[in-house]
């Protein structure tokens, strides 16, 4: 019965190939990680989300500043792409509303998820505990081997090993490989700075999204439209990334700024100021290379440079996923 036994697996494994304990393994959890690992789940394989740190979302995720909840690390904007917007209505559950502050519907203008990037994030989030993907949160990714002999990849997460066929990075996710014949050099992540600055200002917002030259500003945004806690409080968010440090110091000469371009009140005052800092270390593509053929093929890299590069991946997932409405009724329905 053993001899039996012991023939069945190695029948098993010839034909089926090394078990693992993950089919995939996605690193990161940016809109684009974490759709992607909706799709292969609905395809029905085994899915292993990781990421580093305590909520999803990556550069879209939402934090705290200035007291205010669930407003976006970054300064966003998805653009005008149809299809992408009717996606993430369709397929993601976000109401998308215009990013132009006198208008309520998209129309030719920019569009947004009515409660920014948490409306987003929090559902893909849903759908992702929904359709069975596991997620590890707190997880950094330690480091990768590559076994191209017998095709798997070794993770270390947490001080624990696990087995994957195929890794899912995207252009900013920081791999350590061991592989001997992998010299990686030092990561040098980027740093973005940001200001987030809660004013006084009862007048109505006179921007959502702005590009911005000079003064040490790259671009700025308005949250307020896009937060329940702001509504009739006569208070405004705006959040800056700005260029270096040492632009954080000042935040008096962008609220001066921002009255001499007219998008705040001549008479707004600064009330309270947080600064923050993101960090990305961007993905070190030669160190794949050189684990030749085999070796990158056990890798897909998601373009994530730009949320409208959802564009070249939504055909594709809508053919596996189910429309929002009916992911969530066989959820409320279990």
């Amino acid at each position: 019965m053993r001899k039996f036994l012991l023939f069945f697996c190695l029948f098993c494994t010839c034909l089926y190939g090394t078990e693992t304990d993950f089919d995939y393994i996605v690193v990161g959890t940016s809109p684009f990680s974490m759709l992607e690992a909706i799709y292969k789940r609905c395809l029905g394989h085994r899915v292993l989300v990781v990421e580093q740190g305590a909520e999803c979302g990556g550069a879209w995720k939402s934090i705290t500043i200035c007291g205010i909840p669930h407003v976006d690390l970054g300064c966003h904007e998805f653009g005008r792409d149809a299809k992408v917007q009717k996606f993430l209505e369709d397929y993601v559950g976000c109401t998308m509303v215009s990013n132009l502050p006198d208008k309520k519907t998209p129309t030719n203008g920019e569009y947004y998820p009515s409660q920014g990037c948490y409306e987003m994030t929090h559902n893909l989030e849903l759908l992702m505990k929904t359709v069975g993907v596991a997620v590890f949160l707190n997880s950094k990714l330690e480091s990768i081997f590559v076994d191209t002999s017998r095709e798997i990849a070794e993770v270390k997460i947490n001080d624990r090993r696990y087995t994957t066929q195929k890794l899912v990075v995207s252009n900013n996710s920081e791999l350590k490989i061991e592989n001997p014949e992998v010299q990686q050099p030092p990561s040098r992540p980027h740093h973005y700075y940001h200001i987030g600055m809660l004013i006084a200002d009862p007048s109505a917002p006179r921007f959502t999204y702005k590009n911005m030259t000079g003064q040490g500003a790259s671009r700025a945004t308005n949250y307020t439209p896009y937060s329940k806690e702001l509504q009739g409080t006569g208070m405004q968010l705006i959040t800056l990334q700005v260029h270096g440090e040492k632009n954080l110091q000042d935040p008096h000469k962008f609220i001066a700024e921002l009255k001499k371009l007219k998008l705040i009140d001549e008479k707004a005052q600064l009330l309270q100021v947080e600064n923050y800092i993101y960090k990305q270390v961007p993905l070190h593509q030669p160190s794949i290379h050189k684990l030749g053929a085999k070796g990158q093929a056990m890798f897909e890299i998601l373009n994530t440079g730009h949320i409208n590069n959802l564009s070249n991946y939504v055909e594709k997932w809508k053919q596996a996923m189910k429309p929002w409405h009916e992911t969530i009724h066989l959820q409320r329905a279990g």
